[in-house]
């Protein structure tokens, strides 16, 4: 199914735990009715930016008005084989 937004009665409070320095602490609460048994479900807290969004957001950032500013080049290959993009930003 993929990812999607779920759940209710969300709330985020400072909690009665302190910190060190005497900070309160927070607690992030949240319902989350699960429609299957057998459904394997992972849960973030937000959604995640994955290596699609990361090569888009490189295009977008790398165009023909930024040439002279900003440029990538592949660093290296990670393990899955994917490109590992270094970001050059300097006055060419």
């Amino acid at each position: 199914m993929g990812w999607y937004r779920d759940g209710d009665n969300i709330a985020y409070f400072k909690n009665s735990m302190k910190k060190k320095g005497g900070e309160n602490y927070y607690s992030l609460h949240f319902e989350v009715q699960f429609k299957n048994d057998d459904d394997e479900v992972y849960i973030a807290h937000c959604y995640p930016y994955t290596y699609t969004d990361c090569c888009g957001m490189l295009e977008r950032l790398c165009t023909n008005l930024t040439k002279d500013k900003i440029r990538k080049t592949v660093l290296t290959k990670t393990l899955a084989g994917n490109d590992c993009e270094m970001v050059i930003i300097t006055n060419f």
